[in-house]
């Protein structure tokens, strides 16, 4: 997946255990530390939308298609749908 480097975005394809190119401007810090820490966790790479090359998304394919991504198997970390309601709502009493 190439995509901008939106947090929201970017969970959702470590839950899916999709490898991505994360992009963002220079210009933002929210966007760039989170492209960061996807990069430094294997799920992906990061590059900013002024700095990407067509070699950037080669790169990137290549590995993708290589496998050389690691999978963060984080749907095996979070709780059942019955169980986090549950719990939720034994917590407001």
């Amino acid at each position: 997946m190439i995509t901008s480097a939106g947090s929201n975005v970017l969970a959702e394809c470590v839950l899916l255990e999709k490898p991505v190119l994360a992009l963002y401007r220079r210009n933002d810090p929210e966007q760039a530390l989170n492209a960061l820490l996807l990069e430094r966790s294997g799920a992906g790479m990061k590059a900013t939308f002024e700095e990407v090359t067509s070699a950037t998304l080669k790169t990137f394919w290549r590995r993708a298609q290589a496998g050389d991504f690691c999978k963060i198997p984080l749907a095996r970390q979070l709780p059942d749908l019955i169980s986090a309601f549950r719990d939720h709502a034994l917590a407001g009493l």
